[in-house]
Formats: C-alpha cells, structure tokens, sequence
C-alpha cells in the first residue's frame, strides 16, 4: 500500500505550535500592560499623597506654613508668588522637597511674602486658604505654574484664584469665602 502524500495545513502553522513571533509579541504587550499600570499607580498614588498632607501655622515657626513640625532638618522658603527667581526654584527644587515632605525627612517652612505687590497679597492669602483645606502643595505648585510673565499683570483676582483652588479639589465655600 502506498503511503498518502503529507500535507499543510491550511492556516499555515505548525501542528501544536503557533507562530512564536505572535507568542513573543502578545506576552510582550502584557509586559507592557503591566508596567503601564504599576507607573501609573505609583506616580498617582504619590501626588494623592501630596495633595492631602496637613499643614500647621505656629508661632514658633514665624507663622509660616509648615509641613511635619518639630522634625529636623528645618528648610524655611521666603517666597513671593510673583517673583520670577522664586518660580525657577519651585521648578528646579519643588518636587524634590515635596517628595522630603510626604516622606516626613524634613520639616519645611513656606514664609508667603507681597513685596511685588497686590497680586502678591492675593496669592499668598489664597495659598493660606489652600492649606486651610489641606491643599498648600498642589496649589503652591500651580501657583507657580500659571505665574504671569509680567508682574501685577491682572492675571490673579479673587474669581482665578478661587478656579485654580478648584483644579486642586479646593472647592468648600469655606475656600471660596477665604479667598474673597
């Protein structure tokens, strides 16, 4: 008897197999999936973090507002939220210290200063308001974020500081009224 000739399947792949290309490619976009997710989770569980530390204003801190009294070091920032040289340290130092402050190595100060004028005053009392509401730190950063590039440009009033509270969840009519 004569012995039938072999022949393809006609998908084209090898019995048992599969094309490994694919295998390769599918566990590679898990892999991806994956570290997507976990980048995600941590970088979002960090600024949740941030966002809802608790502040203190004490004398014994020159009325500043300070995050994890009583713990040393002690790193005090004067800052007017006008002030372009204060902008470029928040850009270069701010996440640094926020990452000191959410894992409590340090106990820093932020002394609110108007010297450039009354925007400066608007600012610096809507900041207090924000950590009022236990959001000092997103709000500081936004702060600096949408500083105009000329001072006293009209850019802050009561009703643009009261939405940029708003973009940070300050939102209590206690916020509101603080900042009026």
């Amino acid at each position: 008897m004569a012995k039938a000739p072999k022949t393809k399947d006609s998908s084209g792949s090898k019995s048992g197999g599969g094309d490994n290309f694919t295998r390769w490619l599918v566990a590679g976009m898990v892999g991806l999936v994956v570290v997507v997710a976990v980048a995600f989770s941590l970088f979002s569980n960090r600024t949740n973090t941030a966002a809802t530390l608790p502040s203190t204003v004490k004398q014994s801190d020159g009325y500043g507002i300070s995050f994890n009294s009583g713990i040393k070091p002690v790193i005090d920032i004067w800052e007017d939220f006008q002030c372009p040289v204060c902008k470029n340290f928040e850009a270069v130092v701010g996440e640094y210290l926020n990452q000191l402050i959410v894992e409590k190595k340090v106990n820093v100060i932020f002394h609110t200063l108007s010297f450039i004028g009354d925007e400066s005053i608007l600012a610096a009392n809507a900041a207090a308001c924000a950590s009022d509401e236990n959001k000092f730190l997103p709000f500081h950063a936004l702060l600096y974020q949408t500083q105009s590039a000329k001072e006293n440009s009209g850019l802050w009033n009561a009703k643009s500081l009261q939405d940029l509270g708003a973009q940070v969840g300050a939102t209590s009519d206690k916020f509101t009224a603080c900042v009026k």
